[in-house]
């Protein structure tokens, strides 16, 4: 199966309403900012968001809220 995408927004495309999501990195280290973006602009509704740093340079995180 081949997993490879030619941009974020084609790679989020099928996540669904009601997903679960879970973000790694540490503050902006590592946060994968524009998959993050990309989801937003998708426009999927009552996520479960699972990750481990909220605060100051997380701004984008809090699109998905």
């Amino acid at each position: 199966m081949d997993k490879v995408r030619s941009n974020v927004d084609e790679a989020v495309a099928d996540i669904p309403d009601g997903a679960s999501i879970a973000i790694g990195g540490f503050f902006t280290a590592g946060t994968p900012v524009p998959l993050i973006q990309a989801l937003a602009r998708q426009g999927a509704k009552d996520l479960t968001i699972i990750c481990q740093q909220m605060g100051p340079g997380n701004e984008d995180i809090m699109e998905l809220v």
